[in-house]
């Protein structure tokens, strides 16, 4: 069964008792009711508490009244009154008895996203209230700026912000610190009745409700000596095996035994090796085995072992998306020529973070663009055509291996390398268009050779590959699934899609490994035929339709008819006179600095660094 989960369902597979509401409903709705009373008691209101429970401490998006909205109030009042009525010699029974607002709400109807409100309720386009605790009334919402959550934010990894929140002494952290430590000691508590260890424990709260951390994950962020030492100060009881466990000198939950992952168990009072499959492979484990070959600020490469060299992507600024930065292409050229002269198998592209990339990093554009330094962005998106060229006709094989979000550089990225084995879930594309730009270091040349090749057989000329091209940059399309970007043509049918996510990075390995015998790099393409300014011709007047049309602005205009001198093969392409690989990228990098010099591409710029969506202008 456990097999089937993994690798034909690509699930995790945790290991529970049966117990009413198993391990995460357990823990997460305990989770969500303790949060429900500190903000009632600390007269917190509903949008203050999302915003201290959510992706700041590593928790979903929805954070906890927005979560209660989706699930429905009545469904969160069902699961807790099943562990009220089941769980009789819980301590934390009465928690479980929801609190009289919520109960108030549900007599009134307000069952969140299905009665179309609940703890928030919409008001017109945009605008949404949240409720008011103590009157049931509804608000505009006004969110109050923490001292706690300020300093919180200075760190880039959530763990760093866990740890500075729970320790800060305002509202926030005092929050915080009730929250979550009443969450270490309710899961300890349920250790040898819910799940036989702390593994199954955290797996489970990572996997089925979202959380970064597992509450034991945490309990080490946070220091186990200093949080048993301040839980006795504040006269709380605690766990008696989590006592036993400091001390017996134990500083720990998870750690390294022998160069093994190891995780405490009360019963051995020792720890045990990390259950894992053969086929769980991440970069953190191989790292904390001595693997790092170099560190560099928003990458590594790391020794995978059997010749096999990674480029880990961490970015310093923001590791949760990954943005191409000049580190990152450092450390793809240094682990290529570190691969190349240790005479190495080969190279692969990856992470262990929640997506791969999520672009080029707007923010070095933007104050490049405004200083009106063109020869700044000549020389960065010259620097990074150059680097991917050099992956794509190295001497050995180069895999990538993304998942999650791999749009615009990320995308430009795998593109250059033999072959992608991606994850299942995929969001990939080159949506350079929506901040008013056209991809600049590649992915024109990519998409055109990936193309080519995928309607070859059919000898359908350069028309209808320009045509497949064009609809999926200039609409910007981004797949849903790693499925759909080979429909898209994205990826290839060559490429591999992993199902599990764990599995991602070991399955890439074995791709560098097969495809290291007998290797041979690529040629460079110098047969490229495209319509050239004829067919420049046609796309312009199509896209001088669209804008009379008012279907598209003026500016998208512009934008798309940049992208169609590139992929028509600009002033030199033709029926009948090919072009090569370096002239596409030349006129793609002139194009897109062009566009870097355009007021409404460098508002839209703007618009996307500040409010996270594209500006129609």
């Amino acid at each position: 069964m456990v097999e089937f989960l993994q690798n034909v369902l690509g699930k995790g597979v945790v290991f529970a008792k049966d117990t009413p509401n198993f391990v995460a409903n357990r823990i997460g709705v305990f989770s969500m009711l303790m949060t429900l009373r500190e903000a009632q008691k600390k007269k917190l209101s509903v949008e203050d508490v999302d915003a201290l429970t959510g992706t700041l401490i590593g928790h979903p998006k929805s954070a906890t009244f927005r979560t209660a909205d989706i699930v429905g109030l009545d469904t969160l009042a069902f699961v807790a009154g099943n562990a009220y009525a089941k769980c009789e010699q819980d301590e934390a029974r009465d928690l479980f008895q929801i609190p009289p607002y919520l109960g108030e709400m549900l007599k009134k109807g307000l069952l969140g996203q299905k009665s179309g409100q609940g703890f928030y309720k919409k008001a017109g386009k945009g605008k949404i209230l949240s409720i008011d605790l103590k009157t049931l009334e509804y608000k505009p919402q006004q969110k109050t700026r923490f001292a706690g959550v300020r300093r919180a934010r200075e760190n880039t990894t959530t763990a760093g912000k866990l740890k500075v929140l729970a320790e800060s002494g305002d509202t926030a952290g005092k929050f915080t610190w009730e929250v979550m430590s009443a969450i270490l000691l309710y899961s300890a508590n349920r250790l040898g009745e819910i799940a036989d260890d702390i593994v199954n424990i955290d797996r489970a709260m990572r996997w089925g409700f979202g959380w970064e951390y597992g509450p034991f994950e945490i309990w080490d962020i946070l220091g186990l000596e200093d949080t048993v030492k301040k839980l006795k100060a504040e006269g709380r009881e605690i766990t008696p095996w989590v006592l036993e466990m400091v001390k017996g000198g134990k500083t720990a939950f998870y750690g390294f035994v022998d160069g093994r992952e190891c995780y405490y168990d009360p019963n051995t009072a020792d720890y045990l090796p990390l259950p894992r499959d053969k086929a769980e492979l991440r970069f953190s484990t191989l790292k904390k085995r001595g693997g790092t070959l170099k560190d560099f600020w928003s990458a590594s490469a790391v020794d995978l072992g059997d010749g096999v060299v990674g480029v880990e992507f961490h970015s310093v600024l923001k590791p949760e998306l990954n943005p191409i930065d000049g580190s990152i292409m450092e450390t793809i050229q240094w682990a290529a020529k570190w691969v190349a002269d240790n005479k190495f198998k080969g190279l692969l592209i990856s992470g262990d973070g929640t997506h791969f990339s999520a672009g080029a990093n707007l923010n070095l554009i933007l104050e490049n663009a405004l200083r009106k330094d063109w020869a700044a962005i000549e020389k960065m998106t010259r620097s990074m055509q150059d680097i991917l060229q050099s992956l794509r006709f190295a001497p050995f094989p180069v895999v990538a291996a993304p998942f999650g979000l791999v749009l615009g550089g990320g995308y430009e990225t795998i593109g250059a390398c033999d072959r992608v084995v991606a994850a299942a879930e995929l969001y990939c594309g080159l949506v350079e268009v929506g901040v008013g730009l056209i991809p600049g270091a590649g992915g024109n040349l990519r998409m055109l050779l990936k193309t080519i090749d995928r309607l070859a057989p059919a000898r359908t000329g350069p028309f209808p590959v320009i045509s497949k091209v064009f609809e999926a940059i200039g609409f910007a399309k981004v797949s849903s699934s790693a499925k759909e970007a080979q429909a898209i043509g994205y990826l290839t049918k060559q490429d591999r899609i992993v199902i599990n996510r764990e599995h991602l990075l070991y399955n890439a390995k074995q791709e560098v490994l097969k495809m290291s015998k007998g290797y041979r790099p690529p040629e460079l393409r110098q047969d490229i035929i495209l319509p050239g300014p004829d067919g420049l011709l046609v796309m312009e007047a199509t896209i001088q339709d669209y804008i009379k049309a008012g279907k598209i602005s003026p500016h998208d205009g512009l934008i798309a008819k940049k992208l169609a001198y590139v992929l028509t093969g600009g002033d030199k392409g033709g029926p009948f006179t090919p072009v090569d690989e370096q002239y596409l990228l030349d006129i793609e990098r002139e194009m897109f600095i062009s566009l870097c010099g355009e007021t409404k591409s460098i508002d839209r710029i703007a618009y996307m660094l500040k409010h996270g969506k594209p500006l129609r202008n």
